[in-house]
């Protein structure tokens, strides 16, 4: 292969590599939106698990009348704590998303780099 043909080959691996940078900017910006559903719906589940202890409180308060009401807090407050669990594992797992999406933007970057280097 001639050095330009070689040079034109590495300026179209240039050009179709720099299209995909949209797309990983794309990305980025959509797992900083669901970094931010987790905070959310974090934030939720901690309000919940509060709210069904001053509900267990209430029901205490009330007595034999508050018994029902008891047992609706008791259940509130094992739904926050299993949402609590979830929510964990979902953001262990985003981590190590995320972690492997930065390393390879990082190798797009660096790749990115290169080729502009190789193209001139």
């Amino acid at each position: 292969m001639s050095p330009e043909n070689k040079k034109t080959n590495i300026e179209q691996v240039l050009t179709h590599f720099l299209s995909s940078e949209k797309s990983v900017e794309d990305l980025s910006i959509t797992l900083n939106k669901i970094e931010k559903m987790i905070f959310t719906v974090r934030d939720i589940s901690t309000k919940t698990d509060l709210l069904s202890l001053n509900a267990s409180i209430e029901a205490v308060r009330a007595g034999q009348s508050g018994k029902g009401f008891a047992v609706v807090a008791d259940e509130v407050a094992r739904l926050a704590e299993k949402t609590q669990e979830s929510i964990s594992e979902i953001e262990t797992a985003f981590d190590s998303f995320r972690d492997g999406f930065d390393g390879l933007r990082e190798v797009f970057t660096k790749t990115k780099e290169l080729l502009k280097e190789s193209s001139y």
